[in-house]
């Protein structure tokens, strides 16, 4: 296990907790007007070097992230005592994230009166006031992910008189219908300002 010990993994660990984003963190740089005041968050928790990324427009913000990102799944390969189960683990950051951004929108905007829906389907996001379903999908352009996340809601829609389905991804914007069903798909950046 060389320096795979339990002891060296946890004092990485317990360094590596001490900068990661609150939730406080998140909602912050979410409401940031500019993009300086969000990279201010990112530079008070000690996320990326600061001098590196002073100034940066939004791409070099996701730079930013994406390298760490990549720091990160390096720190875990590395303590991980068996790397190839890891994989098992990692899911897409990209989905995750953008699924963290629908559901703080949704928290702001509802409160608590939404909820992820797994009764034997699996919904990300049910609010049952407004008969409305809403799946996060980073992207919808292969057909898996895309007959994946339209059968979720049909299944939702066959328990609930739902008037609105809606896909939110990164940048797809269309309109599917199926057997007179409408489901929106609505980039997060427009979904955000509806």
């Amino acid at each position: 296990m060389g320096n795979k010990s339990y002891e060296y993994a946890m004092g990485r660990v317990r360094a590596v907790e001490r900068k990661m984003l609150t939730s406080g963190q998140l909602e912050r740089m979410i409401e940031s007007r500019t993009p300086d005041d969000a990279f201010r968050v990112l530079n008070e928790a000690e996320y990326g070097d600061a001098e590196l990324f002073a100034g940066l427009d939004a791409n070099g913000y996701e730079r930013l992230l994406d390298a760490e990102g990549v720091k990160l799944s390096a720190f875990i390969s590395e303590i991980s005592p068996v790397p190839g189960l890891l994989n098992i683990f990692l899911f897409n950051s990209e989905t995750i994230l953008l699924e963290n951004l629908v559901a703080l929108e949704l928290k702001k905007k509802y409160g608590e009166d939404f909820y992820f829906y797994h009764k034997n389907i699996e919904v990300d996001f049910f609010i049952p006031q407004e008969n409305r379903a809403v799946q996060a999908s980073y992207s919808i352009s292969d057909n898996n992910t895309k007959q994946r996340e339209v059968k979720a809601l049909l299944k939702l829609a066959e328990v609930y008189d739902l008037k609105q389905l809606e896909i939110i991804t990164w940048d797809e914007e269309t309109v599917i219908e199926v057997n007179n069903t409408i489901i929106n798909v609505v980039p997060i950046w427009k979904w955000v300002l509806l």
